[in-house]
């Protein structure tokens, strides 16, 4: 009996550290937030000597070489990628599509989420909506709130084929509690198999403050999705997955969601 209870001493203290740190999970976020709110801002100043690309005969010929390149190359060349994986519609119909993603989380032991999402595809581009509704329960009379909108304006669908799509994406996390918005980077990997009946997705995630030098916040999210619905022109799932979030370097997150993915294409 005594080496029995002495195996299950640190899991019990795991599980009394983990319960801890989770019933501060919002309260511990509007802290960093605070903190970061009051942070001195960055400032950028320009070379007192005029050396680099400051002289304006270097500025202009920058100017004109980034302008070439990017008219040679980034655009023609997004054209003619668009292009490409728009040919691939008959095998891929989710090339030109939309997705709704209503989904729930639960972070234990007194944390629940609402995270409903939008993303539309058109070849190459897409653009992205989320919303997160994190609700903290850890106090008798009363709910914490913490909410974000994630819009990725512009997701460049840099490989597309019928097992794999993986994506980039800049755009903006906006946060409520503070109303500051931040520059938020992403990364996404799908993997289906070859009759779309089972459905895997890896995001990241990361929110930076560069006038502060803070990261808001960091995600990574899993997620695996099988279908229960098909028709023609929709494809319906049943999702489970996991999602770990750090907030301002402090605060660490993990998510249960489950949840419904619709695509219509």
């Amino acid at each position: 009996m005594n080496t029995f209870i002495m195996k299950k001493i640190p899991i019990v203290f795991l599980l009394i550290s983990f319960c801890f740190q989770a019933f501060a999970q919002v309260g511990g976020i509007k802290s960093g937030s605070d903190k970061n709110s009051t942070s001195p801002k960055n400032t950028s100043s320009e070379s007192k000597d005029g050396s680099g690309c400051l002289t304006d005969a270097c500025g202009a010929a920058c100017g004109s070489g980034c302008f070439n390149f990017i008219i040679d190359y980034a655009i023609l060349g997004s054209v003619k990628l668009h292009k490409s994986i728009m040919a691939k519609r008959p095998e891929i119909p989710e090339v030109l599509s939309i997705e709704l993603m209503p989904h729930i989380g639960f972070a234990s032991p007194s944390s629940s989420l609402i995270i409903p999402r939008i993303r539309g595809n058109w070849g190459l581009f897409s653009t992205d909506f989320r919303y997160t509704n994190m609700m903290d329960f850890s106090h008798a009379d009363s709910i914490e709130f913490y909410n974000t909108l994630d819009w990725q304006i512009l997701e460049l669908n840099m490989v597309v084929t019928n097992p794999v799509t993986f994506r980039v994406g800049t755009g903006i996390m906006k946060e409520f509690y503070s109303s500051q918005i931040f520059i938020e980077h992403f990364l996404g990997l799908d993997i289906t198999s070859a009759d779309r009946q089972y459905l895997g997705n890896a995001e990241f995630r990361i929110a930076k403050d560069y006038s502060t030098g803070a990261t808001p916040r960091i995600e990574g999210n899993l997620r695996f999705n099988y279908r229960i619905l098909k028709t023609n022109n929709l494809n319906g799932y049943a999702m489970a997955g996991a999602i770990f979030q750090n907030y301002y370097g402090e605060t660490n997150v993990w998510t249960m969601q489950t949840g419904l993915y619709f695509n219509f294409h």
